[in-house]
């Protein structure tokens, strides 16, 4: 197989054997020495057409204009040249140390060994020796049962003493405590025949002019269950800001009617029962 170079030269290549000297490929193509130092074989990829070469890895698949061809990294050593051997030059000096390669796989398990032979076994151990059982003591005398005492005589029984004086009354003892009230007795009937006739308390005020000032209706003993004012005259900027039972605190009773306000005349009322 040819590879073309640039200019029209070509190379031989042997697909099989060696490649003489440095192969480089232009184009964008690898040179042969760009192969793993560790690889045995480099792989190809040549152009149908042109002849030119690609380095490529073992796995990769080439065009469909290419075909995949391969050859030694290493040839066979070639004969010694006209006028044999020349004097050994001197030695070089000692290179720099590469760097240290990466850890090789761990290699697989090897097969296991055969079984061993099964060992002879050892004598039996002597049996142990029970000893001898020893004589029989003699049998021990029964005991005897004591004799019985003799039945002591009844006594007399004595005669019923009499009887005795009534005895005095004891103290009264403390007041036991007050038991539990009883149950809330049923909701007794409206009455009948009650009224309440509402009475209405006037008083009447006079806010003046530019102050502020109240007016408190009075139910007297009674209590309060309305009211409100009316305005008799006033300016423009009269005003009442307050119209409510009195006191208004939560939970007591209202005993009159308070109004308050500014620049107003009128009459203040409240419904007392």
């Amino acid at each position: 197989m040819a590879i073309k170079l640039p200019g029209g030269r070509t190379i031989g290549v042997l697909t099989v054997g060696a490649l003489a000297g440095s192969l480089f490929v232009v184009g964008g193509m690898a040179s042969a020495s760009s192969a793993s130092s560790a690889s045995k074989v480099i792989y190809g990829c040549v152009n149908k057409k042109t002849g030119y070469v690609r380095i490529v890895n073992a796995t990769t698949t080439c065009k469909p204009t290419e075909y995949k061809t391969w050859w030694n990294q290493t040839g066979p050593e070639g004969p010694v040249g006209v006028g044999g051997t020349g004097a050994t030059g001197p030695q070089g000096p000692r290179g720099l140390q590469g760097p240290k390669g990466d850890k090789g796989d761990t290699g697989p398990a090897g097969p296991q060994g055969p079984k061993g032979d099964t060992g002879a076994q050892g004598p039996k151990g002597d049996d142990g020796k029970t000893g001898a059982t020893g004589p029989q003591g003699p049998k021990g005398d029964d005991g005897k049962a004591g004799a019985a005492g003799p039945k002591g005589d009844t006594g007399a029984q004595g005669p019923r003493g009499l009887q005795g004086e009534k005895g005095a009354t004891g103290a009264t003892g403390p007041k036991g405590d007050t038991g539990p009230a009883g149950p809330q007795g049923p909701k007794g009937d409206p009455g009948t025949g009650g009224s309440v006739t509402p009475k209405v308390v006037t008083k009447a005020f006079d806010f003046g002019h530019g102050g502020s000032s109240s007016v408190f209706v009075s139910c007297g003993s009674g209590k309060a269950t309305g009211g409100g004012f009316t305005l008799d005259s006033g300016s423009a900027s009269g005003q009442i800001y307050e119209s409510a039972p009195s006191p208004a605190t939560s939970g007591s009773t209202p005993t009159g009617w308070k109004v308050s306000g500014k620049n107003a005349e009128g009459t203040a009322y409240a419904i007392c029962v």
